[in-house]
C-alpha cells in the first residue's frame, strides 16, 4: 500500500510540473495576445471613467448659475467631476489646466458665472473628446 501511496504522489508531481510547464510555454507562446488583452481591459476602464464624466458634464446643462438651487447644483456636480479628476492620475495629467478651472470655481462660487460654467462645459466636452480619440490612437497602434 505504501508503494501505491508513493507511485501516486510522484505522478501527482510529475503532472503538476507537466501542467506548470504548459502554462508557462503558452504564456509566452501568447505573451502578445495576453498583453493585448489587458491593455483592452485598461482601455475599457478609462472609456468607463470617461463616459461617467461625459455624464456629469451634461448634467451641467440642466442648471442655469442664475438660481441658487442651480448654482447649488451645478457647484456640487463640479466637486463629483473634480474628485474624479484628482482620484485618477491620468485625468489629472491630462486635464490639468480644467482641473484648476474647476478647482477655482469650488473654492470661490461667487465667481461663477452662467458665461463662464458654458465655457467651461465646452472645454470639458473637448478634452474628453481629445482624450477618447487619443486612447483610439493607441489602441489601434497595439
Amino acid at each position: 500500500m505504501d508503494c501505491f501511496v508513493n507511485f501516486v504522489s510522484f505522478f501527482s508531481n510529475v503532472m503538476t510540473i507537466i501542467a506548470s510547464g504548459l502554462v508557462i510555454f503558452l504564456f509566452f507562446k501568447n505573451k502578445s495576445k495576453i498583453k493585448s488583452a489587458f491593455n483592452f481591459l485598461l482601455s475599457y476602464s478609462f472609456h468607463l471613467t470617461l463616459s461617467e464624466l461625459k455624464n456629469k458634464i451634461e448634467r451641467l446643462n440642466d442648471y442655469n448659475v442664475n438660481s441658487d438651487e442651480g448654482k447649488r447644483a451645478i457647484i456640487e456636480i463640479l466637486h463629483e467631476i473634480q474628485g474624479q479628476i484628482q482620484g485618477n492620475e491620468k485625468l489629472r495629467m491630462l486635464m490639468d489646466k480644467q482641473f484648476i478651472k474647476i478647482k477655482e470655481f469650488n473654492d470661490f462660487p461667487f465667481n461663477l458665472s452662467e458665461p463662464k460654467k458654458r465655457s467651461l462645459v465646452s472645454e470639458l466636452r473637448e478634452s474628453l473628446r481629445n482624450l477618447e480619440l487619443d486612447r483610439f490612437k493607441d489602441f489601434n497602434q497595439e
